[in-house]
């Protein structure tokens, strides 16, 4: 009987050991290298930072529940390390965090999903759609006030195959806005949209036709512009300039359909 125990223990003795080892290092990343990744010293951050790429599934929970939960503007630090261990999902995780919890340093965040979106990104020649670019408002626009209160609404659709890491970036032209918003980033599943309304003050001098609308739509990592688009709002009382795309027809002179035969026959009675 004790030598079937003893055959027991040496035979499942490997796996309480690794389990062991397992539920310590667990507890080890919680309690100890967790805090020391968003406040410790330098040398405390890189030991830390080395410790959750050593053990990287036990340590994706980790990094999500800290990134999510922190309040502290340090909460950067757990992006870039889960931009190097983390998988597709964790894209709309970071933005999660970084846009509700008010996070700073704009181009780390910014860094560390372009990072970890290049990791999963596949080609595809189909494009974005633009479905919807305009400013709305609820009443009528006084030229001589130099100001119109409204919204400026778009709407993105996602039409390849695969998910698009992308940023919106929208320019005023003969006016500016109050606020100024910054450049947006959206993550677009295949098949799905986002639509996005942005309470806005425009102001323009008085004496001007138009307020111009610019809106440009870049790839996360792809240095081009996906889409590009104009929105011409009128603030002086008079019709919006057309679009250059439209055709503009000939003014050529009239004839009578009976010309050319009578000019014919004329021509052979002369022969």
């Amino acid at each position: 009987m004790q030598l079937r125990i003893l055959l027991l223990i040496l035979l499942f003795w490997p796996m309480l050991c690794q389990a062991q080892i397992a539920s310590h290092w667990k507890h080890q990343l919680w309690t100890k290298w967790l805090p020391a990744l968003e406040m410790g010293t330098a040398e405390e951050r890189w030991q830390a930072r080395l410790a959750f790429l050593t053990w990287p599934e036990a340590s994706l929970p980790v990094l999500r529940q800290g990134m999510m939960t922190s309040e502290s503007p340090e909460n950067w630090r757990f992006a870039q390390v889960l931009a190097q261990i983390g998988d597709e999902s964790d894209i709309q995780r970071m933005l999660d965090a970084w846009q509700s919890l008010s996070s700073t340093r704009q181009d780390v965040w910014v860094g560390s999903l372009e990072r970890l979106y290049m990791r999963f990104r596949q080609e595809s020649q189909q494009k974005l759609l633009l479905t919807r670019f305009q400013f709305e408002s609820e009443e009528v626009i006084d030229p001589r006030s130099g100001r119109a209160d409204g919204e400026i609404i778009y709407k993105l659709s996602n039409s390849t195959a695969f998910p698009r890491l992308v940023q919106v970036r929208i320019n005023i032209w003969r006016g500016m806005a109050d606020p100024d918003w910054p450049e947006r980033l959206h993550w677009l599943e295949s098949g799905n949209s986002v639509e996005v309304s942005l309470p806005v003050t425009l102001l323009f001098e008085p004496r001007v036709p138009t307020v111009r609308l610019d809106l440009d739509v870049m790839e996360i990592g792809v240095r081009e512009t996906l889409l590009h688009e104009r929105h011409e709002i009128p603030v002086s009382g008079r019709p919006a300039p057309p679009k250059s795309s439209q055709r503009r027809s000939l003014n050529l002179p009239k004839t009578d359909d009976n010309e050319v035969p009578k000019r014919q026959s004329e021509e052979a009675e002369s022969g």
